[in-house]
């Protein structure tokens, strides 16, 4: 019988098919036995292109798939490129865009956007240093046109076409799990051995009184500006936030920042917060303490926030206070995209943080792995990317012959994430 012909169960040895299609040398017999089957040629024709599967149909017009990565950002993108190098039968499928949030809403517009603000602010300093210039004057749409340049440059290496050259199944649309190695997406019904879920996070929206009916920005949104704010508040001192409330004041825009805890950055040491407000201060940034916003509302073409302060670093201390501004910022926490995914038809146990995964980024269901932000562990680029290949390989090579090996299992470790 073929490589195609085996139960989904049974393990394949590796180069066997090859071998004995005289691909292979007698002698390069079984190097080592993966659960996850492999696919014909290793999945490269005769020449070495890529060659398109053939994927297998089975009852019920069900897709069989080695391993179904569930979102195209990072984690996904390296899983599923690394799995199909190895000859495994690899799909893929994202709700948006390819490039995840990175890519899209993240690290590359934010800073393309905070590059143009630092030129600006140096620009400002040149009297400093003995250097005569004239006004600097920013042109916002033009910075924003750059910063996507930028993006889409950098976009072309998450081209789906590039990954469907590599044997891996695009697949756009929303989907869910309707059983513990079942995902069903646009109609199609996908099998697979294993399941990666990298479905990353999204900006978290506070219950705030009128918030829902003011129009209000997320990193997701802030990018597509195409009028520069003259006055912008934000809500939340954490990263996302003081990255952007700083890039826009140097471009020119006034910038209040409401933190609720006593301090920026709640995870940093207490001293260099406190060396960071201060150059945030001298730089012109006001920033505000302590502040419970409870509601927002539209006047005209201005959106007022209302919010008390009861530790007394705002004016009329432990009264109420108004901010005023043309622009607002919500950037409080991030949550992990979970909704609509039918974790628990698949057996997948989550906490209010993400899914829950044991040290080897597997979760409840011995089926199904997650990394990166939908885990709601370290929320970093490089981070998804690192749990990636730990899943990665845990899910291909630690139980050969269906038989668990623990020298073969890896840990993730965390040693070198501040």
């Amino acid at each position: 019988m073929g490589d195609y012909a085996r139960r989904p169960d049974q393990p394949v040895r590796l180069g066997e098919g090859a071998r004995r299609r005289g691909r292979l040398p007698r002698h390069g017999g079984v190097v080592f036995s993966v659960r996850l089957g492999w696919p014909r040629g290793f999945g490269r024709s005769r020449q070495g292109r890529p060659r398109r599967r053939r994927w297998r149909m089975t009852a019920g017009h069900e897709e069989r798939f080695d391993l179904l990565c569930i979102g195209g950002g990072v984690g996904g993108l390296v899983a599923a490129y690394g799995a199909a190098q190895l000859g495994a039968r690899v799909a893929l499928v994202e709700r948006g865009e390819l490039g995840g949030d990175c890519l899209n809403y993240g690290c590359v517009p934010s800073k393309g956007l905070i590059h143009a603000a630092r030129l600006a602010a140096g620009a400002r300093r040149m009297n400093e240093f003995g250097i005569e210039v004239g006004e600097v004057r920013v042109d916002f749409p033009r910075v924003m046109r750059r910063m996507k340049e930028v993006q889409a440059h950098i976009g072309e290496h998450d081209d789906p076409a590039r990954f469907e050259a590599m044997g891996i199944e695009v697949i756009f649309g929303e989907g869910r799990f309707t059983g513990p190695d079942l995902f069903e997406v646009g109609g199609r019904r996908i099998r697979a051995r294993r399941f990666l879920l990298a479905t990353g996070s999204s900006p978290l929206v506070p219950e705030v009184a009128g918030l829902s009916e003011v129009p209000f920005l997320t990193n997701e949104t802030v990018f597509d500006l195409e009028a520069q704010p003259r006055r912008m508040a934000v809500l939340g001192g954490g990263p996302i936030g003081l990255e952007l409330a700083q890039a826009f004041h140097h471009l020119g825009t006034e910038e209040e920042v409401l933190e609720m805890m006593p301090k920026l950055l709640p995870r940093l040491d207490h001293e260099m917060a406190g060396v960071l407000r201060r150059a945030l201060e001298e730089s012109g940034l006001r920033l505000h303490f302590e502040v419970r916003v409870s509601k927002v509302e539209k006047r005209g073409d201005e959106i007022v926030i209302h919010a008390e302060a009861p530790g007394g670093q705002v004016e009329n201390p432990g009264g109420p206070r108004s901010f005023s501004c043309d622009a607002l910022l919500v950037a409080v926490g991030r949550k992990p995209n979970l909704d609509g995914l039918g974790l628990a038809d698949a057996g997948v146990e989550c906490t209010p943080r993400g899914v829950r995964t044991d040290e080897w980024l597997r979760t409840s269901n011995p089926k199904i792995y997650a990394v990166g932000d939908v885990r709601g562990a370290y929320q970093f680029t490089h981070v998804a990317e690192y749990e990636a290949g730990i899943a990665l390989r845990n899910m291909l090579f630690s139980e050969p012959l269906g038989i668990p090996v623990p020298f073969l299992k890896k840990k993730a470790s965390y040693h070198a994430v501040p």
